[in-house]
């Protein structure tokens, strides 16, 4: 989790997010996922990986799905014992390259709602979190007497806050 935390207008989203011709820490973390390089490693291991971004804001003490194309269900935080908090009903999309998650990410910061703020907190504010879910797979020889292939699935998710 990385968590860009200030005072209002002191740059935490530009930071996260940049612009196109000066890119924050998104990205180029996107960059790194997606790197032709890496991605020609990948495939020499039999690895394939699948990533899926959700963006929510928080505004107002209401939080809302950045993604969702029309008008999205009221979205409250829950509590799981196993994997913690989450955000049912929330939507993710899969993305295939770092062209898709900077489609993403355009879409939901012009559907944001950021209103005039100033350094004494008059106006109002709001505050994002762009999670992405990666699974890893890869495919190996069996190594014990069974013939055939396994498959290794690693997950991870990070999460972005401003």
């Amino acid at each position: 989790c990385l968590l860009a935390y200030g005072q209002s207008s002191a740059g935490k989203s530009h930071s996260l997010l940049g612009y196109s011709d000066d890119p924050g820490i998104v990205p180029h973390m996107v960059d790194g996922l997606f790197n032709d390089e890496e991605e020609e490693v990948r495939e020499a291991n039999g690895q394939t990986v699948r990533v899926w971004v959700s963006f929510l804001e928080l505004h107002n003490e209401r939080l809302r799905d950045l993604l969702c194309l029309g008008e999205s269900s009221p979205l409250e935080p829950r509590e799981h014992p196993t994997i913690g908090v989450f955000v049912p009903n929330l939507s993710e999309s899969y993305a295939d390259s770092a062209v898709d998650v900077q489609e993403m990410l355009d879409y939901a910061n012009k559907q944001r709602a950021l209103g005039a703020q100033t350094l004494h907190g008059h106006g109002s504010t709001s505050h994002s979190m762009i999670t992405f879910r990666m699974e890893v797979s890869e495919e190996r020889e069996r190594i014990r007497a069974s013939k055939g292939k396994s498959t290794r699935m690693l997950r991870s998710t990070v999460a972005v806050a401003d």
